[in-house]
């Protein structure tokens, strides 16, 4: 079984059950009042993960208006950060 991007956009908006929601990413504004989200989604039968795009204009004190929501298929991958401290030498 196969699925296409366009097909996860219709269950994400349907916010059908075949989708779990592994991450929900926070609206960031990118231009004045237009803002974008990523969320990660896990397609259940296919066992596939996907980033789904939103984007919007407006604002909370009038309304938003929403543009098409795209879908890319991505996979998991671990990433190890190392980091540098200095201590004082005694």
């Amino acid at each position: 079984m196969s699925i296409t991007a366009e097909q996860i956009v219709e269950l994400f908006d349907e916010d059908h059950e075949d989708l779990e929601e592994i991450e929900e990413g926070e609206w960031t504004c990118e231009y004045k009042d237009n803002e974008y989200r990523s969320d990660i989604m896990k397609h259940l039968p296919t066992d596939t993960f996907w980033r789904i795009d939103l984007g919007r204009s407006g604002s909370y004190y009038t309304e938003f208006f929403y543009e098409d929501t795209e879908a890319t298929q991505v996979r998991p991958v671990e990433k190890v950060v190392t980091t540098t401290e200095w201590k004082v030498v005694k």
